[in-house]
């Protein structure tokens, strides 16, 4: 599924906090000039904020539940954790200016797959959530002038191609 955001009507919520409630924090381009594509730090962090609330739109519109959004614990960070019906989807959101070098999918990189499971596996083990059926997916955003668009891509990956010596089980017995 994909869809399209307007950069204008898009609301925020507070990032770094798994189980914040949607807030009132300023929009990420309200004088409408910032695109996230003059390289600076602030732009960059603005247009991932936009990117990740634009992938929990699409994701709740799509009929997802989010449970959690940019769970920490020690070096692990998951951008989105979801509910699809009684499956666990954890969620990496991939957000790059049109004019990027990589589109938001070649942006996945193995290690990136390899640091998304880990992620994953903290948080099972956080919750002990071992016996939850999971799935991995990403959602794509592309800062497309004054809109995003956004696109969820189901399964990104299976853990056989992820699981090497340093990630050699899903399950920690």
């Amino acid at each position: 599924m994909s869809g399209a955001v307007n950069k204008a009507a898009r609301g925020s919520r507070g990032a770094g906090r798994p189980d914040s409630s949607p807030g009132s924090l300023p929009d990420a381009f309200p004088d409408g000039s910032g695109d996230g594509r003059r390289g600076g730090r602030g732009d960059r962090q603005a247009l991932a904020r936009a990117g990740e609330q634009a992938a929990a739109d699409l994701l709740r519109r799509s009929g997802l539940r989010e449970v959690a959004r940019n769970w920490r614990s020690g070096r692990h960070e998951l951008d989105l954790v979801c509910l699809d019906g009684d499956t666990l989807v954890f969620v990496e959101v991939r957000t790059r200016a049109r004019d990027g070098m990589v589109s938001p999918a070649e942006s996945l990189t193995p290690a990136k797959r390899r640091h998304f499971v880990a992620a994953a596996r903290a948080y099972l083990a956080a919750g002990g959530l071992w016996d939850k059926p999971c799935r991995f997916d990403a959602v794509c955003v592309v800062d497309a002038g004054a809109t995003l668009h956004a696109e969820h891509l189901r399964h990104v990956l299976e853990l056989s191609d992820v699981m090497d010596r340093r990630n050699p089980a899903w399950q920690p017995w």
